[in-house]
């Protein structure tokens, strides 16, 4: 055998070596039997070994001002019991839920209901603590590495039939200027599914003052249950329209969502 030939059959081997170990950390990420944490460095592995092609590599960066319509997704990211929990407090807080609205107080711009965080004191820190768990998964993969969020800000919101949110981001403005991260966790209060549509469109945008975004350019995250999935807050992006056919609340689509702030500056002595 030549050199040529033994290095193609080199080439192959290691082709073959790494489809497999792709299909086995695929298969280990739907695991429930895994820790959250755990499941977040097999996420980041795969991404790694997607984006450059072998593990361990720098993710590209993109050009100058150009985020780049990329998310991290964790499957099967609360254990069991504190899926239950978020499906119990949606059930039981129901009346509570109020209209959601936006920053710049226009009309017709969303449309759903939200309940905040100081309404489910538990759920809100058993989130954050899992969320700290992957903190440096998360970071890595949306190229933060290191990022601490000095507060996280959470609500859960329903989308029922009709329902919708308009293109936006997320930190526009001075009283939202710190928001950094933004997470959306779906789940379901029952299943089969009770929605069509209601996919989370993510833009390729150029960070600018406004932003501005190619509209053919963009990913589409398709709601599935005990998923999260965290993207820049500086991105452009909409939650397109549910059609939910029964109109019940327990098929609409159901997210904790919210952000992680930056570390504000210390305020000056004196």
């Amino acid at each position: 055998m030549n050199d040529t030939m033994g290095s193609q059959a080199v080439q192959l081997r290691v082709e073959a070596l790494m489809g497999r170990a792709l299909d086995t950390l695929e298969a280990l990420l739907t695991d429930p039997a895994l820790p959250a944490d755990r499941r977040a460095e097999l996420a980041l592995r795969l991404l790694d070994i997607a984006l450059v092609g072998e593990p361990g590599a720098t993710p590209p960066t993109p050009p100058a001002g150009l985020l780049p319509a990329r998310c991290f997704t964790i499957r099967d990211f609360l254990p069991p019991d504190l899926h239950a929990a978020a499906v119990t407090a949606a059930e039981q807080l129901r009346d509570r839920f109020v209209a959601s609205g936006v920053t710049s107080g226009e009309a017709g711009y969303r449309r759903s209901r939200v309940l905040f965080e100081d309404a489910m004191p538990a759920l809100y820190q058993a989130m954050c603590q899992e969320i700290a768990t992957a903190l440096p998964a998360i970071g890595t993969a949306l190229l933060r590495p290191g990022f601490a969020p000095g507060h996280v800000e959470m609500q859960m919101t329903v989308h029922g039939d009709g329902d919708f949110f308009r293109i936006h981001n997320d930190n526009a403005g001075p009283e939202i200027a710190y928001r950094e991260i933004t997470f959306v966790y779906y789940f379901l209060l029952r299943q089969p599914c009770g929605f069509h549509g209601g996919a989370l469109r993510l833009y390729e945008t150029m960070a600018a003052e406004p932003p501005h975004f190619d509209p053919d350019r963009y990913a589409d995250i398709v709601p599935e249950d005990n998923m999260i999935v965290f993207f820049d807050s500086r991105l452009m992006h909409e939650v397109l329209k549910l059609d939910v056919p029964s109109g019940m609340f327990e098929d609409a689509r159901f997210t904790l969502n919210g952000w992680l702030h930056a570390r504000r500056p210390a305020a000056p002595a004196g």
